[in-house]
């Protein structure tokens, strides 16, 4: 009877912390999808972030700084996009110009309506690239 009494004991520890480890699993898994649902683009923000970082599009950043006519970095940028996934192309360019107005900013070198070209210029690299992106910057203040 004792050792009929030790089974049940123990085979009841067994199911709880069975039961205990799926609801604690079952919890884990929905707080991933809700946090996938509800912020779908976290993910994606922090694979462009590591992604921009590897391939950072330096001549796209000289592109919308430089006079076009001067330097052909044109192609160069168009290159570099490219090798960007098409999620990332116009958060690159967001941050080439959020590079340029703190630079500008720091330096006091560029007016407001040069930057405006900038943001210009950075809008038209998908369409001059002919790439699936476009993009507006509708976060950055001048």
């Amino acid at each position: 009877m004792a050792a009929l009494t030790s089974l049940v004991a123990i085979l009841a520890a067994v199911v709880l912390i069975a039961a205990t480890s799926a609801y604690a699993l079952r919890t884990t898994i929905s707080a991933v999808v809700i946090n996938e649902v509800m912020n779908p683009n976290h993910h994606q923000q922090s694979n462009c972030r590591e992604e921009i970082q590897s391939a950072y599009p330096r001549n796209c950043g000289y592109y919308i700084t430089q006079d076009p006519r001067r330097i052909a970095y044109d192609k160069l940028c168009c290159w570099e996009m490219e090798k960007l996934d098409n999620e990332c192309q116009c958060q690159a360019l967001e941050q080439l110009v959020q590079e340029v107005k703190v630079q500008a900013e720091e330096k006091q070198q560029m007016p407001r309506m040069d930057m405006k070209d900038v943001i210009k210029r950075a809008e038209n690299v998908p369409v001059f690239c002919n790439l699936q992106q476009r993009c507006k910057f509708q976060s950055l203040s001048l």
